[in-house]
């Protein structure tokens, strides 16, 4: 019993070492190259990924330029401290740049440095550096050994193996290995014998139709490449959107802080009016009821500004996501750092809808990141094309026993070397050509995806410059008509000083000059949002296009 137990230990040691190592022992030793794997080492990306790439060198974001990520240290994660509880925003301490006043370049400089989407974006060059690398792995050079001993029964022997093996860009593998055998074979394993000293064994496999010019290790290396190609547009992607959310926050702040001034400019006119009414009053040049109906207007007013300046406080609360310290701490603007006005408005270039559709389409992310896509699946193609093919691989193995012979006939001294050829052909290939034309569907969606974003992308560009357009006219009216509410108002005032109105009627004027000069507000937010979402849809960041100059205020009044 104790003699089986020992063989039944040695079984299931041998199963081991063989499983692990992924070869199978042969009757000379270690088989030097499996039949079942060929593969490749790294080459440039296609060539049809260049595009792309070249593409990227004279496309330059704003302020935002793709640096090397440093290196994660991994940690153990029993070390890990628990997650640090979310910052809040908080008051900015001290005024921008030169001025007191916070501008959209202040924002749009501190999404790209700081803001939290780009720099999760921006991990995935990290993430797709990594998947590369590990494609890669499919070539390193595997060490591979084994140790049998056969310490019971009538056959004892012991025989070691160990060697190294390569899969190479071009589809061969090679192996070259050592080997030891002592002790007493059975007459059929004869061939596990080998001198004193040993024996030396290389060997290569080499492809030449299926796996010649591509196999799974190339086509993993292919897709890693350009899924690392793809990181660019998935960072520039997150750009556009950071950019156009901050721009959409910025100038609903704006706006806010616009409307706010308003609210305060119509309360301060009845404020101002309470004085001079109640001195008239006390002359008894108006009826005291006026004094309480101005009073009334004061504490409606008075409301009004108090909803106004709660929807600033919130529009900065918002804006404060995209408006961040150096350590990504959000800060909350405070209302002495509104711009005075709205930068100037320009009506859009009718002349320039060509050029910005061309941009839109040269330059915007989204097809860049489906003509990679068409290219993995290209990859797809080529590899099920290569897996209907039949594999023939040529195979020639040579091997040197050294040291002192064994046996007194030689017969391990000679210089040996084996050639020939491996065949293997499947009947039905029902997998390679499922695998084709999953690959060839595959293609065809991704032109059909591409075709209509392009066309996407084209109404677009026109609905945001048909919007830009609609928005300016709206602005230019609204202009005129708070001018015109402004001259009733000065003429209704001048009335009322002299007699000849009421309050309700000043009232009513003063109302219309601010609604009008709320419309004013309304329009110019609604323009620079459309001007932000063209430069969304040209994806002008990527382009290093010129946001909208904020030096000179956009006077509201005539």
């Amino acid at each position: 019993m104790r003699s089986f137990a020992w063989t039944l230990a040695c079984v299931v040691l041998i199963s081991g070492c063989r499983s692990s190592a992924n070869f199978v022992p042969s009757g000379d030793g270690v088989d030097p190259i499996p039949k079942s794997s060929a593969a490749a080492t790294p080459t440039p990306a296609p060539s049809a990924a260049a595009s792309p790439e070249k593409r990227s060198d004279h496309i330059q974001l704003a302020a935002y330029q793709p640096e090397a990520l440093p290196p994660v240290t991994l940690v153990n994660p029993a070390e890990v401290d628990a997650e640090a509880a979310p910052s809040f925003p908080e008051l900015l301490p001290a005024p921008l740049g030169e001025s007191a006043s916070a501008t959209l370049d202040d924002v749009i400089s501190s999404v790209y440095a700081n803001y939290p989407a780009i720099e999760a974006a921006a991990r995935e060059r990290q993430i797709a550096a990594g998947k590369q690398l590990a494609a890669m792995g499919k070539f390193d050079s595997n060490l591979i050994g084994q140790a049998i001993s056969e310490p019971l029964g009538y056959y004892k022997n012991y025989r070691y193996d160990l060697g190294v093996k390569q899969y190479n860009w071009g589809g061969s593998q090679t192996y070259a290995g050592y080997r030891l055998g002592r002790g007493f074979f059975e007459p059929w394993y004869l061939e596990r014998d080998t001198n004193q000293g040993g024996e030396f064994k290389a060997g290569v496999t080499l492809p030449f139709l299926r796996d010649r010019d591509i196999d799974k290790r190339r086509a993993a290396v292919y897709k890693a490449q350009l899924d690392q190609t793809a990181a660019e547009p998935i960072v520039q992607l997150e750009v556009i959107d950071a950019v156009l959310g901050a721009s959409l926050a910025y100038w609903d702040w704006v706006a806010a802080g616009q409307r706010t001034k308003v609210a305060r400019k119509l309360l301060n006119l009845a404020v101002d009016r309470q004085q001079g009414m109640e001195k008239r009053a006390a002359r008894g040049d108006i009826a005291g009821i006026a004094l309480t109906d101005n009073q009334r207007l004061i504490v409606s007013r008075q409301a009004k500004l108090i909803e106004a300046e709660r929807k600033l406080q919130q529009s900065a609360i918002k804006l404060s996501l995209f408006f961040r310290d150096p350590l990504g701490t959000p800060l909350m603007v405070t209302p002495d750092q509104l711009p005075a006005d709205f930068p100037p408005a320009t009506g859009p270039d009718q002349t320039a809808e060509t050029a910005e559709t061309a941009q839109a389409l040269q330059q915007r992310p989204e097809l860049w990141l489906l003509r990679l896509e068409s290219e993995r699946a290209q990859v797809d193609v080529r590899q099920a094309s290569n897996l209907l093919l039949p594999s023939i691989d040529g195979v020639m193995v040579a091997s040197q026993d050294v040291g002192a012979p064994t046996k007194q006939i030689r017969d391990k001294s000679q210089f040996e070397m084996e050639a020939g050829a491996l065949i293997e052909v499947p009947l039905q290939r029902s997998a390679a050509r499922g695998k084709l034309q999953e690959a060839q569907g595959k293609l065809a969606q991704i032109s059909a995806k591409r075709r209509f974003t392009e066309q996407k992308i084209i109404a677009e560009v026109q609905s945001a410059r048909t919007a830009l357009a609609a928005e300016y006219a709206a602005l230019e009216q609204a202009r005129q008509s708070y001018s015109l509410a402004l001259k009733m108002e000065e003429a209704e005032w001048k009335k009322f000083e002299q007699g000849d109105s009421d309050l309700l009627i000043v009232n009513l004027r003063e109302q219309a000059a601010a609604d009008a000069e709320t419309l004013v507000v309304d329009a110019a937010a609604t323009y620079f949002t459309a001007a932000a979402q063209l430069h969304a849809a040209i994806a002008g960041e990527l382009s290093g296009a010129r946001r909208v100059a904020q030096s000179a205020p956009l006077p509201i009044a005539p």
